[in-house]
């Protein structure tokens, strides 16, 4: 394995996406039964929190793996992003 394998930087620009209309459908059950119902995978864990307290949101996630004071992920991911997005970012 090469050692500089974790600086490297990979935009995937072309994401999977579930159509709205299902989203739509999905939005009620939660994220939870929703992550069960689908094989458990793109679970980012536990710490994970909405900035805004008090709001629901339902779109197909666009994830980004970043770190503290490096944006530059962030801005290609929000390239990629399209209406029914949910831009998720982890540091």
């Amino acid at each position: 394995m090469n050692p500089n394998a974790h600086n490297r930087h990979v935009v995937v620009r072309q994401v999977e996406r579930t159509p709205l209309d299902v989203v739509d459908q999905l939005a009620p059950i939660g994220t939870a039964t929703v992550h069960e119902a689908i094989g458990r995978r793109g679970y980012v864990g536990p710490d994970i929190t909405p900035i805004q307290q008090g709001t629901k949101v339902a779109g197909t996630a666009v994830t980004v793996l970043s770190h503290p004071g490096d944006n530059l992920m962030i801005h290609a991911a929000v390239e990629v992003c399209q209406q029914g997005d949910v831009l998720v970012v982890v540091n």
